[in-house]
């Protein structure tokens, strides 16, 4: 949407899930959003042409290891309950890193490249994955979500962000 308008219902149930402080416990308001989004993207997946060739699902992991909430990993996690897919969050790590926000484009890819390692490649092979995440910004992370499948063997790989902001380079 744009930043001088209001934000879309998807902006909002987003802001209200999302936790940005690694410590920070969630409140009953940040459930309640997190599964309004979830409900949201249930519905568009069975919507959608790809519905029946998803096997698995991986949500691009924390820039810090150890958070107590994260809001693309909890959807997926229950995108995987709700569809009986593999949850494939266990194959792959980040080291803690800085969020990509404040980065310049350029800069984006060098710091997932140093920071997301896949540490179970035999558990991607031969699967058709869903990477979701919770916010599309420039497609970085999602795109090399995405390679990692691919190198590991994956036999294809879907992406699925519930908002997408204005711009391709915030």
């Amino acid at each position: 949407g744009d930043p001088s308008e209001h934000l879309t219902e998807i902006a909002e149930l987003r802001k209200k899930a999302k936790i940005y402080e690694a410590n920070q416990e969630p409140s009953e308001a940040t459930f309640q959003a997190a599964d309004e989004l979830t409900s949201y993207c249930n519905k568009f997946i069975r919507n959608s042409k790809i519905f029946n060739k998803i096997d698995s699902i991986i949500a691009p992991p924390s820039s810090t290891p150890g958070k107590k909430y994260y809001l693309a990993e909890r959807i997926a996690r229950e995108l995987a309950k709700i569809f009986n897919w593999e949850n494939l969050q266990c194959a792959i790590i980040s080291t803690n890193r800085d969020g990509l926000k404040n980065l310049t484009y350029a800069e984006k890819l060098p710091a997932l490249i140093k920071s997301i390692f896949v540490t179970k490649p035999n558990v991607i092979q031969n699967k058709s994955i869903l990477v979701l995440d919770d916010l599309y910004q420039s497609g970085t992370t999602m795109n090399y979500i995405g390679k990692l499948m691919l190198d590991n063997h994956a036999n294809i790989v879907y992406g699925l962000a519930c908002e997408k902001t204005l711009t391709n380079d915030d």
